[in-house]
């Protein structure tokens, strides 16, 4: 992960805002993804073309937080490599969230070489969306609970260079 500077502020942020594809498709679930380490893709558009296998990793809600963090993943030895985080401020809903609101946090690198573009809406870089089409809790306790979940996301990453333009990721899971 890089710093940023404040070059990259909530203008930016604005100008490449995501929203998630209506009706069943890769950004929302429709597509090949089923849940717990399932494979699904990762597609690109934009700066950067083409595909690799992602998988729905872990979401685990924590009740002291009242937290609940999401991740999807290309797994090691991928090219390029692709690691999505989202937090949601609850338990998760089948519902939409947008990264940079109150209620929700992301994360999102993707390296291939050198090269690397990222999306943070705690520093305002790129954008994000995620959209949850069935929750299934796996385990629950006392101050914590894990899910399954089906959905996708898709977010809008910024070189780390500057060069070249910023990259469309959809992702379904």
């Amino acid at each position: 992960m890089r710093a940023l500077g404040t070059a990259f502020g909530l203008t930016v942020a604005a100008m490449y805002a995501c929203t998630p594809d209506v009706g069943p498709g890769p950004g929302d679930g429709g597509g090949t993804g089923g849940g717990s380490n399932t494979a699904a893709m990762c597609a690109f558009s934009g700066g950067k073309t083409g595909s690799v296998p992602c998988a729905f990793g872990s979401a685990t809600w924590v009740q002291s937080t009242n937290r609940t963090t999401l991740q999807v993943s290309s797994g090691s030895g991928a090219s390029p490599a692709v690691s999505a985080q989202f937090v949601i401020s609850s338990t998760p809903g089948t519902s939409s969230y947008s990264g940079g609101n109150g209620d929700t946090e992301c994360t999102i690198d993707v390296t291939e070489g050198s090269k690397h573009w990222s999306a943070s809406s705690v520093m305002a870089l790129g954008a994000c969306s995620l959209t949850l089409r069935s929750v299934r809790v796996t385990m629950d306790g006392t101050s914590m609970r894990t899910y399954d979940l089906h959905g996708g996301f898709s977010a809008s990453v910024e070189p780390d260079d500057g060069m070249g333009g910023a990259v469309t990721l959809t992702s379904s899971f």
